[in-house]
């Protein structure tokens, strides 16, 4: 990864500089040590972010997600400008005078869930998801994520199950909570869902593929 100094530097100029940089495909940003290029093939990159403290950093891998624009949706949608596809926008940050900017966000719900359909199979390693980084953050936990062709089998039941690509138990992270299938899953639809009785809010979600 190249370093780049800290000062004058927010994540947004970060971002800025990693969109027009030809080799860079993401970014991890420290206050203490500024942007941080990543070149990302696969999953190789996932272990170059490794040794960042995740409570600490953004972690944006740009322009790398199979998902962007894709058909979405989920449970039930609080408002309409809270729908399903604003989790597919490539919109990483809303401005500072709106927080709900780009947010996603459902009715109060048991195990609510959110889904793309990527509209083609893919080899579906793994996805990256933005919470709320202060107010509702603690909404986002008890994660799982399932890949499937048919909708009607795309719930969670088990661990072992065939859609299950992975989970993360307890609270997402402020920011980006990677979660990793267990192995690859081919498949057109990919679901999260939360464990959870409450409404999800989620920025944006990013679907990772073996292309």
């Amino acid at each position: 990864m190249k370093e780049i100094p800290a000062i004058g530097r927010s994540p947004i100029e970060c971002a800025t500089e990693c969109q027009a940089a030809s080799h860079c495909q993401g970014f991890v940003h420290k206050d203490s040590l500024g942007c941080h290029f990543i070149n990302a093939s696969e999953t190789g990159f996932l272990a170059e972010a490794g040794s960042i403290d995740s409570a600490e950093a953004y972690v944006i891998y740009l322009d790398n997600s199979v998902a962007r624009g894709k058909p979405a949706k989920m449970i039930s949608t609080f408002e309409s400008k809270f729908g399903a596809e604003n989790g597919v926008d490539g919109v990483y940050q809303p401005p500072e005078n709106d927080v709900n900017f780009s947010l996603l966000a459902t009715k109060s719900e048991t195990n609510p869930w959110w889904r793309v359909d990527l509209l083609e199979k893919y080899c579906i390693w793994g996805v990256n998801i933005l919470n709320r980084s202060s107010h509702l953050y603690e909404r986002a936990a008890n994660a799982t994520v399932t890949v499937a062709n048919d909708p009607t089998v795309l719930f969670y039941s088990t661990d072992k199950a065939a859609n299950f690509c992975g989970g993360h138990n307890g609270q997402l992270d402020r920011y980006y909570t990677v979660i990793k299938c267990m192995s690859p899953i081919n498949g057109q639809l990919v679901q999260i869902q939360f464990m959870i009785t409450d409404e999800m809010t989620l920025y944006e979600i990013e679907v990772y593929a073996v292309l």
